[in-house]
């Protein structure tokens, strides 16, 4: 069936090569449909993947294939055989949900199984959208195909819930929606869409609606995404404290499994989002503040957090995005002065620091990060200026290369709402600007998954 055993591309050095492949086949695809129901995946861009070494048969010399993802026609069961060698989870990260359903398509028209109907509306490599309406609000999901972005209806839970994050809580590859009901009163119900599929609707738990959830991220390293929430009302002692829902993955219904503050600052210091910067698996927390200060909550083992300064805004430039905008072991800040149109990116990287040892009781949920005086390294990456007409639209990684997409709208040029979109390389410069990459829907706003409040 095309497979061979060459263990080489399973080792880190080559993922870059596994990534560009991906990215490849993404940009080759054509016709994807995204649509919120079940749809067949694309047997070409699967083959390609299924004999370019993207399932990893043995990631070990002279150790055993794993002959259940070789033969997997179905997206459960070659999740599965992904989880059942350790040294292939890497590839998570990787394959986006389009590329698994692709897999399982061309696995099933070789087997002469049935069509597994996996395509899915939204993935990793998508960006997500809400109209503006308050009595029959809509959603919308945006990919990039033939370098045009394309949107296409998605089912919204409707008027009564504010949209709260939607990333993967279940860790099958596949991002879910979570929502609040904000009619019944001081508190309200925290629900999910799993796979964004209104049947595969799950309740979480009862929370007040004084609440907001700031920043998604997998804050402590075992592979599921977790939400901090942040107390954004003057009138408690609880004003500005961050507190995160750690989840556990592995089951259909989300379960969170431990509840634990994470700093707490003034309001008018800006979360601006949780991305790991330091290579360890799990995400680190940054805040803003008021003077341009910048400090990361690190996070350090069982759950607990160190604090560390880590530079300052340059004048003149306020914060779009938190993100791994290069890729790789760094996270970034995209920084935009909108008089002038110039746009940075504050890379930072504490790869190799030694973080303090937790000071606080390690079962105490309610303990403060144990300060330090370390400084998280900070460098400036110049991108090009836009028009300063030009708003930050959303970003993502929308060719699946592993880098992170910039979008921007046209605000005053004709036509208004017309997007532009910068392709990023590795080294965080600019690879391609896409210029006619489609048309904003009207009345419609990104879901931005936490960070600075830029709608």
């Amino acid at each position: 069936m095309g497979w061979s055993n060459q263990n080489v591309f399973c080792k880190p050095r080559f993922r870059s090569t596994l990534l560009g492949l991906a990215g490849l086949v993404g940009l080759a695809m054509t016709g994807l449909s995204s649509m919120g129901h079940a749809q067949s995946g694309n047997a070409a861009a699967g083959q390609a993947l299924f004999n370019g070494e993207a399932m990893c048969v043995s990631c070990h010399p002279g150790g055993p294939s794993n002959p259940s993802a070789r033969t997997a026609t179905t997206v459960a069961k070659l999740n599965a055989a992904m989880n059942s060698i350790g040294s292939m989870q890497f590839l998570r990260s990787f394959l986006s949900a389009d590329d698994v359903c692709n897999i399982v398509t061309y696995i099933a028209s070789q087997a002469n199984a049935p069509d597994p109907a996996c395509g899915i509306g939204v993935t990793k490599n998508s960006i997500v959208l809400r109209s503006s309406s308050t009595t029959n609000p809509q959603m919308s999901v945006g990919k990039l195909s033939n370098n045009v972005l394309q949107f296409s209806s998605i089912t919204d839970p409707g008027p009564a819930h504010r949209m709260l994050a939607y990333s993967d809580f279940n860790r099958n590859g596949i991002p879910d929606l979570v929502f609040q009901n904000i009619t019944q009163g001081e508190f309200g119900d925290v629900r999910s869409w799993n796979e964004f599929k209104s049947g595969n609707e799950f309740l979480w738990r009862q929370v007040k609606q004084v609440w907001d959830v700031q920043a998604v991220g997998d804050l402590d390293g075992d592979g599921v995404d977790d939400l901090v929430w942040r107390y954004v009302v003057v009138d408690s002692p609880d004003t500005g404290v961050s507190y995160i829902w750690f989840g556990s993955g592995g089951t259909a219904a989300p379960v969170v499994n431990q509840v634990r503050k994470r700093g707490g600052a003034p309001l008018d210091w800006q979360l601006l989002g949780a991305v790991d910067i330091n290579n360890d698996g799990a995400a680190d927390m940054l805040y803003l503040s008021p003077a341009g200060q910048l400090r990361a909550l690190m996070a350090t083992p069982n759950r607990t957090c160190a604090n560390l300064v880590s530079g300052s805004m340059p004048a003149g430039f306020a914060p779009l995005k938190f993100a791994k905008f290069r890729g790789g072991r760094s996270g970034e800040v995209l920084v935009r002065n909108a008089a002038t149109g110039e746009n940075q990116l504050l890379s930072f990287n504490a790869e190799g620091l030694v973080l303090p040892a937790y000071t606080g009781a390690p079962d105490d949920q309610n303990a403060a990060c144990t300060s330090s005086s370390l400084t998280v390294p900070m460098t400036t990456i110049t991108l090009p200026t836009a028009d300063p007409t030009w708003t930050f639209y959303a970003a993502a990684d929308l060719n699946n290369d592993g880098t992170i997409d910039i979008i921007w709208r046209r605000t005053a040029s004709n036509p208004v709402g017309q997007l532009t979109v910068w392709l990023l390389k590795a080294d965080g410069t600019l690879l391609t600007q896409l210029t006619n990459a489609g048309t904003a829907p009207a009345n419609f706003s990104p879901l931005q998954n936490g960070g600075p409040k830029l709608f």
